[in-house]
């Protein structure tokens, strides 16, 4: 069982400490993805406040999250009928 680690990282130029059983590199990674793209985010809509910001991340990241998924679903169903 791996113990649970404290990774400090840094978000739009706070630090947050991320609990969690994952690689710290890991962690640290997909932090520095969150960051990029407020920083992008943030940089296109210069009139929103923070909070408005995070949420606009949240949904970009999601975004693709969900593309990826229909990809991969998309590649999985493919697959399946080559095999029948």
């Amino acid at each position: 069982m791996v113990d649970k680690r404290k990774i400090k990282v840094t978000i739009n130029d706070q630090q947050y400490i991320i609990v969690s059983d994952d690689e710290p590199q890991h962690v640290r990674h997909v932090a520095q993805i969150v960051d990029d793209r407020f920083r992008d985010i943030s940089n296109k809509t210069t009139g929103l406040d923070t909070n408005k910001k995070a949420i606009l991340t949240a949904i970009n990241i999601a975004n693709d999250y969900v593309k990826l998924q229909e990809q991969y679903d998309a590649l999985v169903e493919s697959q399946g009928d080559g095999n029948a």
